[in-house]
């Protein structure tokens, strides 16, 4: 495909699709990482694997300089400023949910560097907290469920993050029809 050629619209559309295509990979990586490491725990259901799967996938795709929305906080001191200090953050169970997963992340996926900062039982209790704060509509089991939990998922989140890291990781990626960059003569 000659990237030149396209008008802008399709232009437009193609890189659309890669983005879209891009984060249903990453979901899809996400997800079946932690199928395989949740795989024996009775209390985690689907909903719950799906839940963790989108949080893992929002996360490893937003940037922590993120205009839009929340970035990826980096210490529990953001997470404290945005979501304690801020009395506005503690009324929004939309804002609460969002404080669970970033304590879910920092707690669980990265808790070997947590551990050597934090208090591991007040983060646990913090995140607890959080997601009970921000059940609400249609996925509020699965966030309750997250709350009752949370000491679960920290345990697998910590366990993916070794796995990732000491595990040769292969993805299987199918090699494309045409080739990726095409040389026009000038």
């Amino acid at each position: 495909m000659n990237i030149e050629k396209l008008s802008r619209e399709d232009l437009i559309r193609f890189l659309a699709m890669g983005r879209t295509s891009g984060r249903r990979l990453a979901f899809e990586f996400w997800l079946k990482s932690l199928e395989k490491v949740a795989g024996p725990h009775r209390k985690v259901d689907k909903a719950q694997i799906h839940y963790v799967a989108r949080t893992l996938t929002r996360f490893s795709l937003i940037s922590t300089e993120s205009t839009f929305f929340f970035p990826t906080f980096t210490s529990l001191a953001q997470i404290h400023d945005e979501f304690i200090v801020n009395r506005k953050s503690q009324e929004a169970p939309e804002f609460m949910e969002i404080a669970g997963c970033q304590m879910l992340l920092l707690a669980g996926f990265y808790l070997r560097r947590a551990r050597k900062h934090y208090d591991i039982d007040d983060l646990r209790r913090m995140g607890r907290n959080f997601f009970n704060k921000g059940a609400i509509g249609k996925r509020k089991k699965t966030i309750q469920k997250m709350a009752q939990n949370f000491q679960i998922w920290q345990d697998l989140l910590f366990y993916l993050e070794w796995y990732l890291k000491t595990e040769r990781l292969v993805l299987e990626v199918q090699k494309p029809q045409e080739p990726l960059i095409t040389i026009v003569p000038a």
